[in-house]
């Protein structure tokens, strides 16, 4: 659940997330399935939250 980790923040794993992440992102361009996209959505207040989230990663 790398996304689900990084958006709450997980002490455990979202570090470890955040690196493969990134490491996937120097290799292919990164997608969010829709499905996984809308589950995610629930935990933020609006839809543009969410997408300002997204936006604001570094990725690399």
């Amino acid at each position: 659940m790398l996304l689900a980790d990084v958006l709450e923040d997980d002490p455990e794993w979202a570090d470890w997330s955040i690196g493969q992440l990134r490491a996937q992102s120097k290799i292919q361009r990164l997608a969010i399935n829709p499905l996984i996209y809308s589950e995610r959505s629930l935990i933020f207040p609006t839809v543009e939250a969410l997408d300002r989230a997204i936006a604001n990663w570094d990725w690399r």
